[in-house]
């Protein structure tokens, strides 16, 4: 069961960049960061008539360098080295590589790299004397993707060692000075992870089989955290071989103290890299670290890049409202309704909204309640969300949404699904800056087309979602684990199974057979209704 992620983070010291980059961000709204590894370059980009502008900043100067505009894509892929000193991009059937100072120092065509190739990763390794390509190609013959991940040594142009077959996805999660990870999924839903040194790219460091889906990504040099989507972690030192489990709802590896800011309609924002991406923190004078609450040994983990450390409960009123809320989950697995209340005491909390972002918890066929409570449940979940307004909270907000709109449907509740998807669609207007929307417009087109099938038939659906450019591709993937783990409330859809594969690209094989909804409309919770008022 998913548990627990409570992060206390505390800040040393803050540094604001100077008066050009707040000129920049001041003109330029819709930007996202990525930072290389040793927190000395900083890449933004923003999208401009369907190309990316790219701009290169020098955090130590607080400025961006003399030229003002370094490249501009179709195609949002790229990688900082490690030193932040070169930056690799893609265009059309190139990889172009440039210093920090923008002068180009490679151009290269990738072996069976087209224009139409696919690209999933891009990896420069700490000092860019390596680079490392994951993409797709399609086949005609086949009907279906040959994925490559080609290692290429820069100075020669020369290639070191290839990967390629018939999997449903493969690339590089994450990379460090020695190592890299390689991610694979082949086509029956099995995953892999394999640890690769980047000096002897045949010598694997490590190797493991999953049979769930899995978001594997360095803790250190020296640990691997592996991910599960129920919320499981394992921490895995690849020296030694030992792994550690925690039941916690998610874990944040951070290698710098350093602060970057951002600046957004409703002022300045405070964001830390996780030397991947800038997330949105909440900050409190002192030592940074991070908490996660270990269920089975009922106390709290300080993982920090010292190593992992225990310590007892920082609020035990915070862990007493936790504790109710695992009992209650217990309560409804066996049967007893009187779990709703305890799950209602813990989620009145505000500090405790990491409580509901979840990918569909209540939607588990392991609970023993009807749709009402299962749909009143979702809704606690919503306002408990909601009333922060922090990017997470919005984030599973959203999600929620969806979630209501799955039992609506299901439960013949046409004009509440509409509801939900409205106060959706309103999300944006409120939050338009918070969340990527160019991905949630997909799912609302998906959405809109299971409320449309089950009000009509699924062959209106699919056209709604052609006419819509509704086609779900990888970067929005993750909303197909409802469609894969809960197609009971998919059932329109399901009933054409070659247009469901086409436009999520989920294997008709791996689809199941949902029972067909009944006519019969059951009663569900008003999600105009606030639980707590």
């Amino acid at each position: 069961m998913k548990k627990i992620l409570i992060i206390l983070i505390f800040i040393i010291s803050l540094n604001i960049f100077g008066v050009e980059y707040t000129e920049y961000i001041n003109n330029n709204k819709d930007f996202l960061s990525m930072t290389s590894k040793n927190f000395e370059t900083l890449i933004t980009y923003k999208l401009k008539n369907k190309e990316y502008n790219f701009f290169i900043w020098d955090i130590k100067e607080r400025k961006i360098p003399e030229h003002k505009f370094i490249f501009s894509s179709t195609d949002r892929t790229y990688s900082i080295s490690g030193d932040g000193q070169k930056i690799a991009f893609r265009s059309n059937n190139m990889i172009q590589i440039f210093r920090k100072n923008g002068i180009m120092i490679k151009n290269f065509v990738p072996n069976n790299f087209y224009k139409t190739s696919n690209i999933s990763s891009i990896n420069l390794d700490h000092n860019a004397e390596k680079i490392i390509i994951a993409f797709k190609n399609y086949s005609i013959t086949t009907n279906d993707y040959i994925h490559y991940l080609q290692i290429y040594d820069i100075s020669s142009g020369n290639m070191i060692s290839e990967y390629k077959g018939n999997y449903e996805s493969l690339y590089v999660s994450d990379i460090t000075k020695e190592s890299f990870i390689l991610f694979q999924q082949n086509k029956s839903n099995k995953y892999s992870v394999s640890i690769i040194s980047i000096k002897d790219p045949k010598k694997f460091l490590y190797s493991a089989n999953y049979s769930n889906y899995i978001h594997p990504k360095f803790f250190d040099d020296k640990n691997l955290i592996i991910e599960y989507i129920n919320g499981i972690k394992k921490i895995i030192n690849i020296e030694n071989f030992t792994e550690k489990t925690y039941k916690i709802g998610g874990v944040y590896c951070f290698v710098n103290e350093e602060l970057i800011y951002s600046k957004e309609e409703n002022g300045i924002n405070q964001f830390i890299t996780d030397g991947n991406s800038l997330l949105k923190v909440k900050t409190i004078k002192g030592n940074y670290f991070i908490y996660t609450y270990d269920r089975e040994e009922k106390n709290f983990i300080l993982i920090d890049k010292d190593g992992i450390k225990k310590y007892p409960a920082f609020d035990l009123n915070l862990k007493t409202y936790i504790q109710k809320y695992d009992k209650g989950i217990e309560l409804l697995q066996i049967g007893f309704d009187d779990g709703v209340e305890e799950i209602k005491a813990a989620l009145e909390k505000e500090e405790l909204s990491f409580l509901s972002q979840n990918n569909g918890i209540f939607l588990s066929q392991n609970l023993q309640i009807d749709e009402f409570i299962r749909s009143k449940l979702i809704v606690m979940e919503y306002y408990n969300l909601i009333k922060n307004g922090e990017v997470m909270d919005i984030l599973y907000a959203h999600r929620k949404l969806l979630e209501y709109i799955m039992i609506s449907c299901k439960t013949n509740n046409i004009e509440l699904a509409e509801n939900a998807l409205t106060k959706l669609k309103n999300l944006k207007k409120e939050y338009p800056k918070t969340l990527k929307w160019e991905n949630i417009e997909k799912h609302i087109v998906l959405f809109e087309a299971l409320i449309i099938s089950t009000k009509d038939n699924s062959k209106e659906g699919y056209y709604h979602i052609l006419n819509n450019n509704g086609i779900l591709y990888n970067d929005q993937n993750y909303v197909l684990f409802y469609l894969i783990d809960h197609p009971e409330y998919f059932s329109p859809l399901y009933e054409d199974k070659k247009k469901l594969s086409y436009f999520t690209n989920i294997q008709e094989s791996n689809l199941k057979n949902p029972k067909p909804f009944s006519k019969e409309q059951k009663e569900i919770y008003n999600i105009d209704e606030n639980p707590f008022l």
